[in-house]
C-alpha cells in the first residue's frame, strides 16, 4: 500500500475505505447537529409516487405515520381530504420549479411555521407564496439580464418593476393577516417609560371617573 494514500486498497486494486479518522465533533457542534435533526423530523412532508406531464399521485404516509398527517392538516389549516388535495395542486401550480415534491414540501414548511388557523388564512398565506416566486423569478431575471442598450434597460426595468409591485403586494397581504389574527383590534406596544423625580406612571386601562351626584364628594364651606 501506497504510504502517501489515504486509502486502503484490495487486491483488485479498489479503493475500499478512507484511513483518515473523520474529525471529532465539538460539543457545542455535536448540540447543532441534533437540533437540526431532530428540527428537521418536525415538519409535514409528501412523497410523490407516480407523475406525468399533466398528472402525479402522492401519499402522506396515512397509515405508517399519523403525525405526519396531522402536520400537513395543520400546515394547511383544515382537516378536510378533499381541501387539502386542493391546495396542494394549487402549490404546485404556483411553484417554478421542476420538482414538484421538493416545491411542495418547501411550501409546506412554510406554512408550518406560519401556521394558519383556517382555510382563510390558507388561501392568503398561498398568495403570499406564490407573489414571493414570482417576485423573486422577476428578480432572477433582471440580474441575468446579458448585454447593454435601451431594449436590455428596459427589460431590467420592466422585471425590477414588476417584483417591486408583487413584494408591496406581499406587505399588504401579511398586514391583511395580522388585521385578520388581531380580529382588526390595534395593538399599542410600550418599549420605554421615563418618570421623573417626583413623577408618577400609570400603565393600564385607564377610563376617566363618573361625575360624581351633586352634594356627593364635595366638601362643605362654612361662613
Amino acid at each position: 500500500m501506497n504510504k502517501s494514500s489515504n486509502k486502503t486498497i484490495d487486491k483488485k486494486n479498489k479503493p475500499v475505505k478512507s484511513i483518515i479518522p473523520e474529525k471529532e465533533l465539538t460539543e457545542e457542534e455535536k448540540q447543532a447537529k441534533d437540533f437540526i435533526n431532530n428540527k428537521s423530523k418536525t415538519y409535514p412532508k409528501i412523497i410523490i409516487e407516480t407523475e406525468d406531464d399533466k398528472t402525479f399521485k402522492f401519499t402522506a404516509d396515512f397509515s405508517k405515520n399519523p403525525i405526519n398527517l396531522k402536520r400537513i392538516f395543520e400546515a394547511l389549516g383544515t382537516f378536510n381530504i378533499g381541501l387539502m388535495t386542493k391546495y396542494i395542486n394549487q402549490i404546485v401550480n404556483v411553484s417554478s420549479g421542476a420538482d414538484k415534491q421538493a416545491n411542495i414540501n418547501n411550501a409546506l414548511v412554510m406554512l408550518y411555521d406560519i401556521k394558519p388557523k383556517d382555510s382563510l388564512e390558507c388561501m392568503l398565506i398561498l398568495q403570499m407564496i406564490g407573489a414571493h416566486n414570482l417576485a423573486m423569478d422577476f428578480m432572477s431575471r433582471a440580474i441575468r439580464s446579458d448585454g447593454s442598450g435601451e431594449s436590455v434597460t428596459h427589460t431590467i426595468q420592466s422585471n425590477v418593476d414588476r417584483a417591486t409591485k408583487l413584494m408591496r403586494t406581499i406587505t399588504a397581504q401579511i398586514e391583511a393577516l395580522d388585521r385578520h389574527r388581531n380580529k382588526g383590534k390595534q395593538i399599542m406596544t410600550i418599549k420605554h417609560i421615563n418618570v421623573n423625580q417626583g413623577g408618577k406612571a400609570v400603565i393600564g386601562n385607564i377610563q376617566n371617573p363618573e361625575k360624581p351626584p351633586e352634594g356627593e364628594g364635595r366638601g362643605n364651606i362654612e361662613s
